[in-house]
């Protein structure tokens, strides 16, 4: 379950986010209004999650249905992880507006124009 490249985020009873890093999905979970709590956390509280999912550079918000084979709540993906990631995607591809300063402009000049 744990990889090299990402950042597991945990989520229990809905309101509490714990991590280790990942600032923009620490920054996007408080403007959604959601309470994060940084602080190292055992492997077994991985298996009554209600939510888990990696982030990172590769991973971006990827939801993870199970931990050693038990099975992340109903192994969908939950509310609050969709919310993020749709909150990440959405600036990411410039579908929101970039209110935290994290995208780069880069100029392009084409004959033709550049979509999505």
């Amino acid at each position: 379950m744990f990889s090299s490249y990402a950042t597991a985020f945990f989520i229990r009873r809905r309101w509490q986010i714990r991590r280790s890093q990942a600032l923009r999905v620490l920054t996007i979970a408080r403007h959604l209004g959601l309470a994060v709590t940084e602080q190292p956390i055992p492997r077994e509280m991985l298996y009554i999650a209600d939510e888990v999912f990696f982030t990172g550079t590769a991973a971006e918000v990827t939801p993870i249905r199970s931990v050693d084979r038990i099975v992340v709540a109903d192994g969908k993906t939950g509310e609050i992880t969709k919310k993020i990631a749709d909150e990440f995607f959405a600036i990411a591809n410039g579908l929101k507006p970039d209110r935290f300063g994290w995208l780069t402009p880069v100029k392009v000049t084409a004959t033709e124009p550049v979509s999505a």
